[in-house]
């Protein structure tokens, strides 16, 4: 059989109208009728299940698996599907009702407040920073973490519902962030509803890089982390323990060696051996005399200690009062 060019044209035309019909029959999802419909239930797995304070709650976000007597199939966007969307203006758990084909499903959704950000990160001393995130309505609080910069664990400043005196921003701060480091910080804000918390996503990060402390300063992190172990930290007495540093060793930790008093402090090596053994051993670290290097952290403990047993007096009594500020 012979086919001319015009009827080979044709055949080509209808071929190719039918693999369009049955592509189009393959790719269109079965839609059951309202007709048949037995039960209906909201996929969860797939179906958006959070959302932000202030967004709106769209048909495509829900997953619905529809049962029918003749087949049952599984659509976002189903002709004649209606859907009772509360409003997403206040924080909390809201429910959602699905109706279609006579049948009706429910299912809730949390609303969460609004990311935050890092308004501002504000030195305020050698190892303390002060972070701010704006107020926002009806949010109850937040929460601030920092991470130093290239490490994995994070330091929770924990919740805090401190506000400027403008009521402008929220704020935190924290302590004993190590000088010469670079730090960054996010924060989430959160709101109480019923006894119960609702947390926002957290920020992008913000950073801080503190500067490097030098000469006897650069023992300032070391008092300051000694004195506040103890619970007799003050700005006052850091400043006195810096100055008594400065006179007696200079700063150099291994100053003495050799001589009756070594160390930071000056210490006498007859209480150090005697105090090593409760201190040094219960840290697992070597004897004070065989590593003179330990001699820093060693003063500073034992001059916290007096601190603690004795007061301010307990200084006084070993350096001349001269040496104070």
């Amino acid at each position: 059989m012979y086919f001319t060019k015009h009827k080979f044209k044709e055949l080509i035309i209808i071929t190719v109208c039918i693999f369009t019909i049955m592509v189009g029959i393959v790719l269109t999802p079965y839609q059951a009728s309202a007709d048949s419909v037995t039960s209906i239930a909201v996929d969860q797995g797939k179906t958006t299940m959070q959302y932000q304070v202030g967004s709106t709650i769209q048909t495509s976000d829900i997953y619905i698996n529809i049962n029918a007597s003749i087949d049952s199939t599984q659509c976002s966007t189903i002709p004649g599907v209606t859907i009772d969307v509360p409003e997403n203006t206040a924080v909390g758990r809201k429910t959602v009702a699905i109706s279609y084909g006579g049948q009706t499903a429910t299912y809730q959704v949390t609303v969460v407040p609004a990311t935050p950000t890092v308004a501002l990160l504000q030195k305020l001393d050698f190892d303390t920073v002060k972070a701010y995130t704006a107020v926002q309505p009806g949010v109850t609080g937040i929460n601030f973490v920092a991470q130093l910069s290239g490490a994995t664990t994070t330091l929770n400043l924990g919740a805090s519902i401190a506000k400027t005196t403008d009521a402008k921003y929220f704020w935190d701060s924290i302590q004993l962030l190590r000088p010469g480091y670079t730090y960054l910080f996010k924060v989430r804000t959160y709101v109480d509803v019923n006894g119960e918390r609702f947390y926002s996503a957290w920020s992008t990060q913000k950073s801080i890089a503190l500067p490097a402390l030098t000469g006897v300063d650069r023992w300032r992190y070391e008092t300051k982390r000694q004195l506040l172990a103890h619970g007799v930290y003050t700005k006052y007495r850091e400043d006195v323990i810096i100055n008594i540093i400065r006179h007696e060793s200079g700063g150099n930790e291994r100053a003495g060696i050799g001589r009756k008093c070594v160390g930071l402090l000056q210490f006498n090596t007859n209480w150090a051996h005697s105090y090593s053994q409760s201190y040094f051993t219960l840290h697992g670290v070597y004897n004070y005399q065989v590593d003179n290097r330990l001699s820093g952290s060693w003063s500073l403990h034992r001059m916290a200690q007096m601190l603690k047993d004795g007061g301010f007096a307990a200084i006084t009594r070993n350096w001349p009062t001269t040496w104070n500020l």
